[in-house]
């Protein structure tokens, strides 16, 4: 299922990331999870200044993008936590 190997890959990635930011000096650390959500917002903004229509590619395979950034937006401070721990 496509789905379920996005979720798989975003699982390895959060899990990487995890590592990587386990291993590195406290401060550091507290600078990178501070960094993330403008870094996304960052991308965000180069995709659509780039007019590449990744909202739609969620549409497109039946999730709700209101739903989508419903979640990410609840889930971010869920996640962020997850990964300083």
């Amino acid at each position: 299922m496509p789905l379920q190997d996005e979720l798989d890959h975003v699982a390895f990635g959060l899990s990487e990331l995890h590592k990587a930011l386990s291993d590195m000096d406290p401060q550091l650390r507290k600078t990178r999870l501070e960094k993330i959500p403008i870094r996304i917002q960052g991308l965000v903004d180069f995709l659509h200044d780039l007019d590449v229509p990744v909202l739609d590619w969620f549409e497109q395979v039946g999730a709700s993008s209101q739903q989508l950034c419903a979640v990410l937006s609840r889930r971010k401070d869920e996640l962020l936590s997850e990964l300083a721990a």
